[in-house]
């Protein structure tokens, strides 16, 4: 349970910072937009897209904390990144 529990966290600071650096991305295809409506609007998606899978991830990460959280046995009263498996 720890290993999947620090496998988790990896991939959620990695998705963490791939979102910041899409949102970036995204913001710089607006500003380079000039007058090219499409242009913008494609910086638009690649921003929304990266809003979305954050949000995605981050749902994953709180319903996969919760089933480790039962599975061992921790209390509800500790976050779930610090396991006490009463098993």
């Amino acid at each position: 349970m720890e290993l999947a529990k620090n496998v988790i966290n990896w991939l959620v600071s990695i998705s963490s910072v791939l979102a910041v650096g899409f949102i970036i991305w995204g913001s710089i295809v607006i500003m380079t937009a000039g007058a090219s409506p499409e242009r913008a609007n494609e910086g638009k998606k690649i921003i929304t897209t990266a809003v979305i899978g954050l949000v995605i991830v981050l749902a994953a990460w709180l319903i996969l904390g919760t089933i480790i959280q039962i599975v061992t046995g921790s209390p509800s009263a500790l976050p779930w990144t610090k396991i006490k498996c009463t098993l």
